[in-house]
């Protein structure tokens, strides 16, 4: 490796490591920036002086409206300077995302990342399967988080693991359009790991893309079939086997316990009902630091990003979410459904970024790899614009 490139991974480490794990590697240095941070912006506008790629891209157009929302709100609130404060910050963040889009098309950066999402998967599984395995047993994680300080939420381990494993099935475990062996157990691990992280969401979503990648690949046939039958039969006869005498994790992902699916989920499902009435009495946002619904006589999140950003922004950001999700389900279509003409290295970046995106519909996240990953959708919508021009010229 040349000498300029040794440097560029040195100084990128703390991008890495904060991407990596937020709450351990985060070098706090001032204001709202950590020290990765500083690097990012940094890069970022470097970035922007090179290239002016993110100009063809409609995806920048409606998160920039959304952005715009949350400030114009900030000044709508008796004290406007911290929601503004925190706009500013997040609208640096997203100008320094755009820099990073042209380094999507670079091998190294390519190869850097294919690297971190290897690491990022076996570190939070060693973290998951150290906090809950102990002399042969299994906790709840749920248990743990609930009685000891330091755990973490159970959405920050699982959306790790869910998107690394999508992307390392794409990457490695697909052979001549068909998932291999050692594929099929690399996704039952992936799924009794999130079974231990008792991330009903993260499980579902996941899942989900898996049985989209069977239908991609086998184009809908009885094979294809037949192979996501057998898939879920045995993981569910694997998931009886190994649980069921573990009652909190077993109850948890017992679908047809609906008293028990609804009192677990009662706080999201009266939140996301508030959110209408909530929205309708700040139609020009709350700003970014009270979008949040008060229900049974508290304050909550709403656990889902695009209502939590369409809250602060009022109806200009409703507008740019709306227009912004529009977008995205376009290109995840296009690409599902031309998966054969891609290399895996693309693929499995595309589903990687297909999941992170769909997972946000559940929980709330605004980290340093928030702003990566959208760097990413911005580079997908722009290659998915010059497919569409080479169609059109031929």
């Amino acid at each position: 490796m040349r000498k300029d490139l040794l440097i560029l991974f040195a100084i990128g480490l703390p991008i890495f490591f904060e991407s990596l794990d937020s709450n351990d590697y985060s070098l706090e240095l001032f204001g709202p920036y950590s020290i990765a941070k500083l690097i990012f912006i940094v890069f970022g506008f470097f970035g922007l002086l090179y290239s002016k790629y993110f100009l063809k891209s409609k995806l920048v157009l409606s998160y920039f409206i959304i952005i715009i929302g949350s400030i114009v709100a900030s000044f709508t609130l008796l004290d406007p300077f911290p929601s503004l404060s925190r706009s500013i910050g997040t609208f640096i963040l997203f100008i320094s995302s755009l820099g990073w889009i042209s380094f999507w098309k670079n091998k190294y950066f390519l190869n850097y990342f294919n690297f971190f999402v290897i690491v990022n998967f076996f570190y939070w599984s060693f973290y998951l399967i150290d906090l809950v395995y102990n002399n042969g047993t299994f906790s709840s994680y749920s248990f743990l988080f609930s009685q000891l300080d330091g755990v973490l939420n159970h959405h920050l381990v699982a959306l790790p693991i869910s998107i690394s494993s999508i992307y390392l099935l794409h990457r490695y475990f697909i052979y001549n359009n068909i998932i291999t062996r050692l594929g099929f157990m690399f996704i039952f691990l992936t799924l009794m790991l999130l079974v231990l992280s008792e991330s009903r969401s993260n499980l579902l979503f996941y899942s989900f893309f898996i049985i989209i990648t069977y239908v991609a690949l086998n184009k809908s046939s009885f094979r294809s079939s037949f192979l996501i039958f057998t898939t879920f039969f045995i993981f569910s006869y694997l998931y009886e086997y190994f649980f069921s005498s573990y009652e909190r994790i077993y109850t948890r992902f017992n679908f047809f316990d609906l008293e028990y699916q609804t009192i677990t989920s009662q706080i999201r499902i009266a939140a996301i009902k508030s959110f209408p009435v909530e929205f309708s009495k700040n139609l020009l946002g709350t700003g970014p630091l009270e979008a949040k619904v008060y229900v049974f006589e508290e304050y909550f999140n709403l656990h889902n990003n695009y209502l939590t950003l369409i809250l602060s922004g009022g109806l200009i950001s409703l507008y740019g979410v709306i227009s912004y999700l529009k977008r995205i389900f376009k290109i995840i279509k296009y690409f599902i459904i031309h998966i054969y003409d891609y290399e895996s290295k693309f693929t499995s970046l595309i589903f990687l970024i297909m999941l992170y995106v769909v997972t946000l519909f559940s929980i709330e996240i605004g980290d340093l790899f928030y702003y990566i990953i959208l760097s990413g959708v911005f580079y997908l919508d722009l290659e998915y614009e010059n497919i569409k021009l080479r169609i059109n010229d031929k």
